[in-house]
Parts: structure tokens; sequence; C-alpha cells
């Protein structure tokens, strides 16, 4: 037996035991991990939201400021004058102050500790109405029916979605015939600047999905993917939203907003 296969055999004779063990506790721990995690999340990235509303507040206005002109498709909400807005990615509810007043809501989002959180902030606001929290997956939204909401609403979401092709099919699928669909989301910048080769090393590396905690990347095209989606019309603007507070906005300053109507 060579000294390579001594000192082998003596290493894992070692060590052996101890990395078995790790193993063992963090498969047993795994969906208490992951619990903390989403737990963690949820109350750092309210934090961002409030950061991130002082200079996308201004945009965020005069985006949704037409929501007020729009008709249900639900009788009884249209002779009532209001509207059912679906929000994905709804989080702590940092959009709640620019929906129209009365409006009902169903508050779609993946991480169940952001419930608390919203409930805290409907308080606030309690000029709306919650009617469903959903638990879920953008890209799978069976709990929603087909054609029964007026607007969906998405903020710097579609960021951290894999297939952002799925949620849109989702998009299109639960707003009703007419139906809007009002987006903010941060995208990659122009091709061959010095940030967008920053953009794709940092995303490609998963560098910063893992620093971020939610899978977000920096390279989405996803005007083009709105585009792509099938709606009948896209009106979107690129613009930049900035704030020198926190040095990541120099990384995700591209924006698009805009509306796609079904």
């Amino acid at each position: 037996m060579s000294q390579l296969d001594v000192r082998m055999k003596e290493w894992v004779s070692t060590f052996g035991g101890i990395f078995l063990l790790l193993l063992l506790i963090f498969y047993l721990t795994r969906g208490y991990l992951r619990r903390y995690r989403d737990k963690l999340f949820a109350k750092g990235e309210s934090q961002f939201a409030e950061i991130y509303n002082v200079p996308a507040g201004p945009v965020k206005k005069k985006l949704f400021a037409s929501l007020s002109e729009i008709k249900s498709a639900d009788w009884d909400l249209k002779n009532k004058g209001l509207i059912r807005i679906l929000e994905i990615g709804s989080g702590n509810g940092a959009n709640l102050q620019y929906f129209p007043k009365g409006a009902h809501l169903v508050m779609v989002d993946r991480n169940e500790f952001y419930g608390p959180l919203l409930k805290d902030n409907l308080k606030k606001h309690n000029h709306l109405h919650l009617e469903k929290m959903v638990y879920c997956s953008a890209e799978n939204m069976k709990q929603i029916s087909s054609d029964s909401v007026d607007v969906v609403v998405s903020t710097i979401v579609l960021c951290s979605i894999d297939d952002v092709r799925a949620v849109l099919t989702e998009v299109k699928r639960v707003l009703a015939p007419g139906g809007k669909f009002y987006f903010l989301e941060h995208v990659m910048a122009q091709e061959g600047t010095t940030l967008c080769s920053i953009q794709k090393f940092l995303s490609i590396s998963g560098i910063w999905p893992a620093l971020c905690g939610n899978g977000c990347r920096l390279d989405k095209k996803t005007d083009f993917e709105i585009k792509a989606a099938g709606f009948a019309d896209v009106k979107l603007a690129r613009m930049d939203i900035y704030t020198d507070k926190m040095v990541v906005f120099k990384l995700i300053k591209h924006h698009i907003a805009g509306v796609a109507t079904k």
C-alpha cells in the first residue's frame, strides 16, 4: 500500500465519521434552514422595499395612476366602481399605497413569512380589501381562476423568476379579457457597456443570485420577454431608478415600466 493510500485511509477513518454526521444533520435540518432563510429574507427585503420606494415612488405613482380608469369585468365590482388586482411577488405590500380605494386584492408570493408583514401593512391601508393571500410560485398559480382579475401587478419580481415565459402565460390566463398587466422591472444594461459585462459575469457565475438569496439575476431581458408574450398591446418605457443610499442601485438602475393589455 502506497504512502498516499495510507494517508487517505487515515483521513477517512479520522474525518469520515464527522463528515457523515454533518451530512446527516444538514439533511435533517434543511427544512428548518430553508424556513429560517425565507424568514430572514422577508424581513431584509421589506427594509429594501422602503428604500427602493424613495426613488421609485414617482415612477410607480405615474404608472399606477390609470388604475382608477379601469372598469372591472366582474359585474358586481363594476357596479360598485371597484376592480380586482392580483399582485405577484406581493411581499410586505410595498405597492398598497398606489392602489385605488376599495380595490379587491389577490396577493401571491412564494414566501409565507411575508404574510404577517403584509397584514400589518394592510392595517395602514384600510381602504383596500384583501380577498385572498396565496403562497405559490408565479409560474403556476393554479389556485387562481382563469379570466378572474382585472389587473396583474409585478414590480422587481421577474428578475428572480427562472421561467419568465411561464409567468407571463399565467398572467394572461388569470386576466379577464382586456385586462391589464402593470410592470416595473430592472433589466440588463445596453449590450457592449461595462455595466452589462459586469451584470453578465455576476449573474452567470451565480455570485449575484447567491448574494441576493432569492435568485435575482442582473442579465434579464424582460422587455423582450413581455413583447414576445402575445399580449394584444404593450406599452413600455426605459428609465433609470437610482439612489446613492445603496451601492446596489448602480447594478440595477436600468428599468422598464409599462402596461400590457390582454
